[in-house]
């Protein structure tokens, strides 16, 4: 049997370990069986003693001699065993494949928080260095690292220049758009529409809907949608203002000749013009439905581009 100084693994060689040969390195004192092969990928020599007994292997905080290597740059405990396809370690645990980096944070820090995530400080996700690991929410974790989202949480102006203040900034949930840019493009939308009119020379007659001045809309021969006239939104809906408020008024017009609008139903155009409010184009549906059959326009529209 080989000098004991000679025996330590890669490990223990630090002056901190001070488990003697023979015994079993997650500190029981207990003799540790002779290996009977050689196995590099757990640090075992013929017919030396194994560093763990069988089944003790989960009880020390380093799960393994060859587990990972200290940077001394950075401080980084960097794994050595199997990644995923997104570098971060893994090993097994309590039967099943984990994350190393959550292992080793709770063997050393406690339970992770329900709904956290953790963050590797460091910026380097084979990193297992429990100094190197703040549980944070999934959210903050995006936006901490090199994400697109992260990217787009950092922009003080939009790609055209102009800033995302208060005043210039849409917000949709979780996302903002740029009001001016929006602007420009309904002038450019409406402007391009002007000028096809004026290449087609087709002069739309405007037919008169009771109450309703002629300015509101005309009506496409063709089609049969009653395109709007006056003020459109971002997304390209029909506004008018009523009681001081803007309201859609593709609804207004439905619920004018068809009657109220059922709870919890949106409007569907099943022209897909957005500008129409021809009430007899428009049908109460869910808005799951109403996704799925905007989805089913937009495929139908590409394989006709690709035809």
């Amino acid at each position: 049997m080989s000098d004991p100084a000679a025996w330590r693994c890669p490990v223990c060689v630090s002056a901190d370990c001070e488990t003697p040969q023979g015994q079993c390195h997650c500190g029981c004192g207990e003799p540790a069986p002779i290996a009977k092969k050689t196995a590099t990928k757990h640090g075992h020599v013929n017919g030396e003693p194994v560093r763990y007994i069988n089944g003790h292997y989960q009880r020390s905080t380093r799960l393994s001699s060859v587990d990972y290597v200290i940077d001394e740059a950075t401080g980084c405990w960097v794994w050595q065993r199997s990644v995923t396809r997104g570098g971060y370690g893994r090993l097994r645990e309590s039967g099943r494949m984990q994350y190393a980096h959550r292992v080793y944070y709770e063997r050393f820090h406690g339970v992770i928080p329900a709904g956290l995530q953790l963050d590797h400080l460091c910026r380097n996700t084979r990193c297992v260095n429990p100094a190197h690991l703040e549980p944070v929410t999934g959210r903050e974790n995006i936006l901490r690292g090199g994400t697109i989202a992260a990217r787009r949480k950092a922009q003080t102006h939009c790609v055209k220049g102009h800033p995302f203040d208060e005043e210039n900034t849409i917000l949709r949930g979780r996302m903002r758009a740029c009001r001016e840019c929006q602007r420009h493009a309904n002038r450019d939308s409406n402007r391009r529409r002007r000028q096809q009119l004026v290449i087609s020379g087709v002069r739309y007659p405007r037919k008169l809907i009771e109450d309703f001045p002629p300015i509101d809309y005309w009506v496409d021969p063709g089609s049969g949608c009653w395109v709007w006239q006056r003020y459109l939104g971002i997304e390209g809906y029909a506004l008018k203002r009523r009681d001081g408020k803007k309201i859609p008024a593709h609804r207004y017009y439905f619920e004018m000749y068809r009657g109220t609008i059922p709870a919890g139903l949106i409007m569907d155009h099943l022209c897909r013009n957005r500008a129409c409010v021809n009430p007899y184009h428009l049908e109460p549906i869910t808005a799951k439905e109403n996704a799925a059959r905007r989805d089913r326009a937009k495929k139908n529209r590409a394989a006709g581009v690709m035809r």
